[in-house]
This record gives C-alpha cells, structure tokens and sequence, in this order.
C-alpha cells in the first residue's frame, strides 16, 4: 500500500512539474510586478523647498531608468551617477520564443576624476 502511494504521488509531482515547464516564461512586467502596457520606469529623487510658506518641488535626480518592449520585456536598464551623467547601461536580448538569453553590460569613466601614476589629476 506504500508503495502505491508512492508511486502515485511520483507521477502526481512528475505531472504537476512537466505543467509548469511547458509554460511560457512570464515577461519581466508581471516579475517586476507592474501592470498594463508600459514602455518606461524611471527611478529618481525630487528635492522640495519652502517658497512662500509653500513646498515646491526645486530639482530632480534620475538614478535609473528601465525600459520595456510591446512583450512587456526588459530591453536595457540606465544607472545615472548623481550629476546626471550615464554610469552604466544594460541592454538585453531574447531568443525567437521570448526567453531572455543574456544582456550586454556598457560602463562609462566619463565625468569621473581620475589620478594616473604620477599623481597628476585627470579627467
């Protein structure tokens, strides 16, 4: 009788996983947990300061900024440095059935001060 049940809830979990492995993977909207048609996300920080006895908004610093295909994909991601310069870039690629295979990573010096060998200040 052990054995039945066993075998049973083998094939039950071998059943249950082949489902599971026959879906499509889901696009990165719903693993970002977003919903509706969007094509971009920007993340930042807006500054406010006191005018007048009023709050007003006085700057924005954007720190990332991902886009998305018509699939609800990721197609590249861009980190800002705080002056609003780009530090890196992400962009992604897909295969024929739509399962992410991979990204290409770009990173940039640009903007940031540098010290060669002998000490001499660079840019």
């Amino acid at each position: 009788m052990k054995t039945v049940a066993a075998l049973l809830t083998f094939f039950g979990c071998l059943l249950f996983s082949g489902a599971v492995l026959a879906q499509d993977p889901p696009p990165n909207l719903a693993t970002d947990q977003l919903v509706g048609s969007i094509k971009t996300v920007e993340h930042g920080r807006i500054g406010y300061t006191f005018r007048d006895g009023k709050s007003v908004e006085s700057n924005r610093t954007l720190f990332q900024k991902t886009n998305y295909d018509k699939d609800g994909n990721r197609t590249e991601q861009i980190t800002y440095r705080q002056g609003g310069a780009i530090s890196g870039r992400l962009v992604y690629t897909y295969d024929v059935l739509k399962r992410n295979t991979g990204y290409g990573e770009y990173f940039s010096l640009t903007g940031q001060a540098l010290w060669d060998r002998v000490n001499t200040f660079t840019r």
